[in-house]
């Protein structure tokens, strides 16, 4: 997060403490009530000052969140399954669930992102 002096001191500290809690855990996904609750302000104010100070809101934050950890597991050679269950998908087609997600947010498979990525390094 960025300075954003046109937020409070204290609305940047409820962002920070909302931020920190979705990427403590990026397998758990927090409501908006919930989150709001967890750092003491009402929802619709913890909507407003967060997508101010990141630019997205909680969810979209916890998916880049997700994406970025994903994409550095592929590079250790995490297997797909694990990585999915590690990130928050769970039951029967994580694997699968995953895979769409990585791509909608990213434009490639999981498999094709990674042999991109090794192509690049060298």
């Amino acid at each position: 997060m960025e300075h954003l002096p046109f937020l409070s001191k204290t609305d940047r500290e409820l962002v920070r403490k909302a931020a920190g809690i979705i990427a403590k855990d990026l397998s758990r996904h927090y409501s908006i009530p919930d989150l709001a609750e967890m750092v003491w302000v009402n929802r619709s104010k913890l909507q407003k000052i967060f997508t101010a100070a990141y630019g997205k809101g909680p969810y979209e934050y916890l998916a880049n969140l997700r994406i970025e950890k994903a994409q550095t597991l592929l590079l250790e050679g995490m297997n797909l399954k694990q990585i999915s269950i590690q990130i928050g998908f769970t039951g029967e087609l994580s694997e699968a669930n995953f895979i769409r997600f990585f791509k909608r947010k990213t434009g490639q498979t999981p498999g094709s992102w990674k042999e991109n990525q090794m192509k690049m390094t060298g």
